[in-house]
């Protein structure tokens, strides 16, 4: 079965059209096989941050990371809560995995708001890195993270 793609015609172009493999994203271009990839930590206070560590996509192939985006349901109150989107190669340690980005998510925001972080140079995974999320608070015991919950990112991938 080929993919069909959503719109009605090309003179009224959305800002992408995509199917279940194939995404044209009219301000990047054609961007061939892409995936989106879902995370999502329902716990809240600071009980979630152990959570975050936990690798939530394990590269089947390899893939450059084109987009991510957060959304919590509650800040952390103006406290300073932070996650880092990281490339985390087999065999390396939660903790010490490569960040996609120079920026991090910020947890203080307004709630039910996205957030895009800009992806710096290629960010690629190859067959068998993983992604993760690191935390980051500067309330001792992650302090920072009490009042934050519902916590989701989706991160788009290419194929490469």
């Amino acid at each position: 079965m080929n993919p069909t793609l959503q719109g009605t015609d090309n003179n009224n172009i959305s800002n992408s059209y995509s199917s279940s493999n194939v995404r044209v994203l009219k301000d990047r271009g054609f961007y061939g096989v892409t995936l989106p990839v879902t995370y999502r930590n329902t716990l809240n206070g600071t009980g979630m941050v152990n959570y975050f560590y936990d690798p939530f996509f394990i590269a089947n192939r390899p893939y450059q990371v084109v987009s991510a985006t957060e959304r919590h349901q509650v800040n952390s109150g103006g406290a300073n809560a932070t996650l880092t989107l990281a490339i985390l190669p087999s065999g390396t340690a939660p903790i010490s995995g490569t960040s996609v980005s120079s920026t991090t998510f910020d947890l203080s925001t307004t709630a039910d708001t996205d957030q895009e972080l800009p992806i710096d140079g290629p960010a690629l995974l190859a067959t068998g890195d993983a992604l993760n999320l690191i935390p980051h608070s500067t309330v001792p015991g992650f302090g920072g993270f009490a009042t934050v919950s519902g916590v989701t990112v989706q991160v788009v991938l290419r194929a490469v």
